[in-house]
């Protein structure tokens, strides 16, 4: 495997309360990491300074989530992925806490190397790749920074001339709001398309979640059951969400395809069972593998 490098991003545009700050990432390397540095004159926790963050490859988004809703899934992978905080000082009193939270492009917690250094994403085609960080209206004094571990590795293109990879599968987040209204509610508004990694509903009353495909049970999971399985493998579920893995085995081939026996699927279905059916809206967060959109 190529030398992983640490490098600096440049400084973001638009760094200001209330706006969006945009990193221009130089294409070319591969990037397995993207850590974003953060603090201000007031506040303690990032999630205080950073709401949404996006990642645009040519202007498309590939992952939206907020900077909670990334340490959160981040952090079901191990408390070591989360965020580092460090304090120097009284929030309040002029000091910056700088927290520093990672975007993962690779997956370093799977337990076969090559398979977690696979997913780092190529850029070598790309025209532009663009991260955009939205600052709360709150913040105050903000600072903020990245930087990134990247390879610079190589390979041939049709006449032999050694270039840098093009992307190609990578792991794409995509968040909707699921409306409630009742104790079971049946959701057939996800894509049929890639191949399903992860499913996330940010709510703490889901007591089990049936997934079918055309007719076909998936999944059939009591939210003890899936933390069972979960905790089984070296993970750390929380009652406030509600994490389906398809790949929990470690198995990159474990996600839920969308094409079965070489027919798409044309019905997808995902049902919740609910303990309070208050009506309001869940925060779902997909994560799905294909190429990029």
């Amino acid at each position: 495997m190529p030398l992983k490098r640490i490098k600096s991003l440049p400084t973001p545009s638009g760094v200001a309360v209330a706006k969006t700050a945009t990193f221009d990432v130089p294409v070319g390397p591969r990037y397995h990491t993207i850590w974003l540095e953060t603090g201000d004159t007031g506040k303690s926790v990032i999630t205080d300074i950073i709401g949404d963050i996006r990642l645009k490859v040519n202007g498309k988004v590939q992952r939206t989530m907020s900077a909670e809703e990334l340490d959160a899934l981040n952090t079901l992978m191990g408390a070591e992925f989360a965020r580092k905080e460090v304090d120097d000082g009284t929030p309040g009193d002029g000091h910056i806490v700088t927290t520093r939270l990672p975007i993962f492009l690779a997956e370093p917690w799977r337990k076969q190397p090559a398979v977690a250094d696979g997913l780092a994403w190529a850029t070598g085609n790309l025209s532009t790749f663009q991260i955009e960080v939205d600052i709360k209206a709150a913040a105050a004094g903000v600072v903020l920074a990245g930087y990134v571990e990247a390879d610079y590795s190589t390979t041939k293109d049709a006449a032999g001339k050694e270039v840098q990879p093009a992307m190609g599968v990578i792991c794409k987040w995509f968040r909707q709001q699921i409306p409630i209204n009742g104790t079971t509610q049946d959701i057939t508004t996800f894509p049929r398309r890639d191949f399903y990694q992860q499913i996330s509903f940010f709510d703490e009353d889901i007591d089990s979640v049936v997934v079918q495909t055309d007719s076909i049970i998936q999944r059939d999971l009591t939210q003890p059951r899936n933390a069972g399985i979960l905790e089984s493998r070296e993970m750390d579920p929380v009652d406030e969400r509600f994490d389906i893995i398809f790949d929990y085995d470690d198995l990159i081939t474990s996600g839920l395809p969308m094409v079965m026996n070489g027919r798409p699927v044309t019905d997808f279905q995902v049902q919740l069972s609910l303990s309070d059916g208050t009506p309001r809206n869940i925060s779902t967060i997909t994560q799905r593998l294909g190429p990029p959109e």
